[in-house]
């Protein structure tokens, strides 16, 4: 990532030179095709700066959203990491909900008065 910014950057000091080149060339009186020569050097150069800022910018992006995965995954295990083994999608539904909520009813609860508390929590 360092290296495609500092080559943007190279790119980006090379293309005042090369104006400057045109311009020198146009006062001297050179020929059209060196004009054409530095003209096609621009336009290869300019292409190439565009390239490596789109390039770097995927790289950043890139890096940015799998940071963010990262962080996204690290907070769920967190969060979820206190489910006993064995948990299933019904269990898991009733534990939120009474981390949530404190309590909540829910049906298929093997407690009398279908009350889902920590301690009733069945898995």
């Amino acid at each position: 990532m360092a290296g495609l910014l500092l080559c943007g950057i190279a790119l980006e000091l090379v293309e005042p030179q090369i104006i400057g080149r045109v311009i020198e060339s146009v006062q001297q009186g050179t020929s059209q095709r060196a004009l054409i020569n530095l003209a096609a050097a621009y336009f290869v150069v300019s292409m190439l700066r565009r390239a490596l800022t789109v390039l770097a910018a995927l790289g950043s992006e890139r890096v940015a959203w799998n940071a963010t995965n990262a962080v996204r995954a690290d907070l769920t295990a967190h969060v979820l990491g206190e489910l006993p083994d064995g948990a299933n999608d019904a269990g898991i539904e009733s534990y939120i909900r009474c981390l949530c909520f404190g309590a909540a009813t829910v049906e298929h609860a093997n407690v009398p008065d279908k009350r889902v508390t920590r301690r009733h929590m069945a898995w």
